[in-house]
Parts: structure tokens; sequence; C-alpha cells
């Protein structure tokens, strides 16, 4: 679990470090699109994930005492998500240039894929399975470190913007590459013909999966996309600040509970009580610092932010930071029920708990984004949040009592 928050915690705390570097490099609606494009981005690693993040650790965690099993799995992952890597570069370019906003920026958004590749090919799933991170958390680290330094002494005011994405996506990517080579030397694998067909089948046992991951990530990336329609560059900007902060910290919670998913999916097989008893344990631990962190949104927030560059001056980040405040509180209970949803492999709940977040999102951020803009965004997100979370609620005692 240490090993594991230090690894997810490096991806999800570099964006936040750079943003000051950044728009002192690129400007503010330099930064508001390198923020667009890496929300598409978001969306197409999801698709070429393929939910095998979770199904993967989930495998290899229960069966790691077969060799032969593990080995397979391990081929299958990879051939799998060699194919959906090249229909997700056919479903980027086709939605890029269908998008005339987006269109113009084009070499921003393919520069982008060179993030998913990173993404997709490190292994974390397997070393996540056998719960050990150690040597993984190590190179990530590296890797965000290179991007960061990239940014520092290789981007100026004359630098393309894509290649802020270039710089991400190689680093990235060495990591993975890394990754990789440990996996062959620590993993049982014994290579074997695999059928077309066996892949096929594979990928449609995640399927279901996999269609609400995708749908999560709309959620919690389509805002930014919405805002590309109703804000100019600055807004944008902005909101993807507030946005980057908004994703830091459902990120953070996500640390956690993806480390006690192996946890979870054991605790299962003793029964639903088991399971009820962790969960009200560590949310009785949790809640207390949660609501510090949310008092210190409210009350330093908007002060930090404006540090980060004078363009920031005019704008009201005060009222925008009580919003994002409510955030952590509404998360801490929002993301057990998901986490436990797809432990239990509940997948029609799943997709259902999923679908419903999207579309109520979708109409909300529409409405109050075009009425009351970055304002509005936030508060879809927060009434969302609080609708979902009935909704989880709904579901897992529906199913408990089948």
């Amino acid at each position: 679990m240490f090993f594991l928050g230090l690894l997810q915690g490096t991806d999800y705390v570099v964006p936040i470090v750079a943003i000051p570097i950044l728009i002192n490099r690129i400007g503010l609606d330099g930064y508001g699109i390198i923020v667009l494009s890496q929300g598409v981005i978001n969306v197409i690693t999801v698709f070429t994930d393929f939910g095998f993040t979770l199904t993967g650790t989930r495998l290899i965690t229960q069966y790691r005492a077969d060799p032969e099993f593990t080995s397979q799995t391990i081929q299958k992952i990879f051939l799998a998500r060699a194919v959906l890597l090249i229909i997700g570069l056919f479903i980027l370019v086709t939605t890029v240039l269908m998008v005339p906003q987006w269109r113009i920026h084009f070499p921003v958004f393919l520069a982008g894929y060179l993030m998913v590749l990173g993404t997709v090919f490190l292994p974390v799933w397997y070393f996540q399975g056998i719960q050990k991170m150690g040597f993984l958390t190590v190179l990530n680290f590296v890797s965000r470190v290179l991007y960061i330094s990239s940014i520092i002494f290789l981007i100026n005011a004359n630098s393309p913007i894509y290649m802020v994405n270039v710089y991400n996506g190689l680093s990235m990517s060495l990591s993975a590459t890394l990754g990789i080579a440990l996996l062959i030397r620590s993993a049982p694998i014994k290579l074997k013909s695999i059928k077309s067909n066996e892949i096929y089948q594979f990928i449609k046992l995640n399927s279901s999966i996999t269609v609400s991951q995708a749908i999560d990530t709309l959620y919690r990336n389509g805002a930014i996309m919405i805002a590309s329609f109703l804000f100019n560059s600055s807004l944008l900007a902005i909101y993807g600040i507030l946005d980057k902060i908004m994703q830091l910290i459902q990120r953070s919670f996500a640390i956690v509970y993806r480390a006690i998913f192996p946890i979870v999916c054991e605790l299962i097989r003793k029964g639903l009580r088991s399971v009820r008893e962790f969960y009200t344990r560590f949310l009785l631990l949790a809640i207390g610092p949660v609501i510090v962190i949310s008092v210190l949104l409210w009350s330093y927030g908007a002060e930090l932010l404006k540090l980060i560059s004078s363009d920031l001056e005019g704008y009201s980040l005060e009222k925008y930071m009580f919003l994002v405040a409510f955030f952590p509180i509404l998360l801490l209970f929002n993301l057990p029920l998901s986490t436990f949803l797809v432990a239990r492999d509940l997948k029609r709940e799943y997709l259902l708990y999923n679908v419903s977040a999207l579309i109520v999102f979708i109409l909300l951020a529409v409405s109050l984004g075009a009425t009351s803009e970055i304002g509005g965004l936030i508060s879809a997100t927060l009434i969302t949040e609080m609708g979902i979370a009935v909704l989880g609620i709904v579901l897992i005692f529906k199913s408990s009592n089948q």
C-alpha cells in the first residue's frame, strides 16, 4: 500500500507542481490547451487500458500460486492492449479532427498519445497483484523528475505547446519500458501461442467494466471538455487549474482504495459482514483528516492559487475554493461504493452507477456552466456526487439482499 501510494501520488502531485512552471513558460491560454488535451487523453487511456489494471490485479492476486495461469494472463493483457492501442489512436485522431475547437490544436492531442503508451504498458497490475511495488515506484518517480526537468530546462515561450506532451509522454514511456523489463525478470512467463479468438474473448469479458470505467472517466474529465465549448482560453485555464486540484483530491482517495482493493476482494470471500466492518473502521479513521483538508482548502486555497501567477489576481477564486472544499467529503463516501461494486463483480450495477453519474453531470454542467461559468461546473460536480452516493448505497443494499 505504501509503495502504491508513492507511485500514484507522484503521478498526481506532479501536475500540480507543473502548473506554475507551465503558466510561466507557455502562458495561461497555452496551459488551458494542455489541460484540455490531457483530459481527452485520459479518456482514451481508459479505453486502451480496458479495465485490465483492476481485473489484472484481481487475477494475479487470486491465482499467483499458479505459474501457468499467471503467464497466460500476462501475455493476454499485453496482446489485448496492443490491439486496443491501435484502435485508440484511430479514435483520438478521428474525434479531434471532427471538433473544430480541438482541430486547430491537433499536434498537441497527437503528442499526448505518448502518455497513453506509457500508462498502458506500465505493468502496475502485476506488481500490485503480487504486492511488490518498490522498484516500480522508483522508476515512476524518476520519470516524473525527468518530465519536470524537461519543462524547466527545455520549454520556453518560443517552444511549440505540443512539446509539453512530448516530454511528458517520453518520460512515462521510459518508466513503462523499464517496468516491462522488470516484469520479464520476475514473472513466471512461458510464451505460449495464443489464438486471436482467445484475445477477443479475453477483451470481451472485460467489456462491461471498461464501459463503466470509460463513463466514469468521461464524468471526471468531461467538465474540461464542456468548458472548451463554453469558456474563453483564460477561463478554460483557470477551470483547468481547479480541475487539477479536484483530480488530485479524487486520485489521492483512489490511491488508498486501489491499495485496499485486493484486501476487499479477499474479505468478500469471507462474507459481506467482514467487508462492512472493514469499511466502517476505515471511514471512522478517515473522516477527521478529510474534514481538516476541506477546511484548509476553504481557508487558504485561493491565496495559494494566486501565488502561482499574477494572471490569477483578477478572478474570484475564493468562491470557487469554497465549493471545491466540499469535494473531499463527498468522495470519502463515494469511492468505497464504486470499489465494492467492482470487487464483488457487480458489473451491471457498476455500469448503472457510472451511466447515471455521467448523464446527470452532463445535463447539470451544460446548464449551470452556461449560466454560472466556473462556479456552475463545480456545482454540477458536487450535486452529481451527492446523487450517485445515494444511488450507490441503494445498489449495494439491493444486491446484498438478493
